[in-house]
């Protein structure tokens, strides 16, 4: 039985990720999803700032998975500002190339941002454009698109609406991202990965009381862990599976990692 490959999360944010790089190693930590902010820290361009964390993390032994483009309200693939629109496809295409850079085999997807209630159809068909309009160049670099479940009141915020969308694209460049903290606040997080099942290519864990996105360690929220894990057999899945959250006090990514895989049934496999 496939096990899920947990990987942390990396913020590319100061001068120093060599020494973050090193730290997370130390940690346990053998892969991460790297996260983009808005406006590069280390300054220079989003290439540059790639080259320079892939060089460090390299040299900790730990790989880059997944990349997460900036994302926001300066970013929304559903706008219906055709600039900003247009401007989000461009971020991107660019992150696509910065996949390549890292050798990173996923790359995350928000639909959009908030959308105006009874607009929420339009919304979609916008960000399937948008997204429509990067798929070969993702194709050609050997990335797969990763598209999010978000929380309630934002573009594509259940299983269901994320299955439609990935289904409609009938490409094995376009896959599912199943986050637990959102399904727990607008789907049900085993229901939801039953439903995505057939298309999904990633994963977000963590943990909240099903009131907001609280990113809490697994276990310290609402979400039935075991029945999350169950489904995640059920769907065979072994792919990769952010922990999507700092590194807690008193603990190492190592345990961290072995306590939220136990937590969903894998330790007694």
């Amino acid at each position: 039985m496939p096990v899920p490959e947990i990987v942390h999360m990396a913020h590319l944010l100061g001068t120093r990720i060599d020494k973050t790089a090193d730290a997370m190693a130390e940690s346990g930590v053998t892969a991460v999803e790297a996260g983009f902010p808005l406006d590069p820290a280390m300054g220079g361009t989003m290439k540059e700032t790639a080259v320079t964390a892939d060089r460090a993390f390299r040299n900790a032994g730990i790989e880059v998975r997944v990349v997460h483009p900036a994302l926001g309200l300066e970013r929304d693939l559903s706008s219906a500002d055709e600039a900003l629109r247009a401007s989000t496809v461009e971020h991107y295409r660019l992150m696509i190339e910065v996949c390549g850079l890292f050798g990173a085999r996923f790359m995350i997807v928000h639909a959009g941002d908030r959308y105006t209630p009874g607009e929420c159809a339009e919304s979609v068909k916008r960000a399937a454009d948008s997204v429509g309009s990067f798929v070969d160049l993702a194709a050609a670099t050997g990335v797969t698109l990763v598209v999010e479940n978000l929380p309630s009141g934002y573009v594509l915020e259940s299983g269901r609406e994320v299955f439609d969308f990935v289904e409609a694209f009938d490409s094995p460049t376009v896959r599912a991202c199943y986050d637990s903290g959102h399904a727990n606040i607008t789907d049900h997080p085993a229901h939801a990965i039953g439903v995505m099942a057939p298309v999904l290519g990633h994963l977000h864990l963590h943990d909240n009381d099903g009131t907001a996105d609280q990113h809490r360690m697994p276990g310290e929220g609402s979400i039935d862990w075991g029945a999350v894990g169950d489904a995640l057999r059920t769907a065979c899945y072994g792919g990769p599976a952010l922990l999507e959250l700092a590194l807690a006090d008193g603990h190492t990514a190592a345990s961290m990692r072995s306590r939220t895989l136990e937590l969903m049934g894998y330790a007694a496999e």
